[in-house]
């Protein structure tokens, strides 16, 4: 199974390990940002996002780049 991790630099302690079975949606919202939903454990919460900033400009390479860790199922060495 595949997990994302996330850490909010603001906050040290508020981190998330998501299964990327969960990932409903990823969107680019400007040159320089991306959001991305998960769903949660308990259906009566709606989806839990979380703001990815990335240099400016890299945001659709860094979309593409999400996007093919999700749907990816084999395992690969980048050596």
């Amino acid at each position: 199974m595949k997990i994302l991790h996330f850490i909010d630099d603001d906050a040290a302690h508020d981190e998330h390990y998501v299964p990327a079975k969960n990932v409903t949606c990823i969107e680019m919202t400007a040159s320089g940002a991306i959001k991305l939903w998960w769903a949660n454990s308990d259906t009566n919460v709606s989806d839990h996002m979380v703001d990815i900033a990335v240099t400016a400009t890299t945001a659709p390479d860094c979309l593409l780049a999400l996007s093919e860790h999700l749907i990816d199922a084999g395992i690969h060495s980048h050596g």
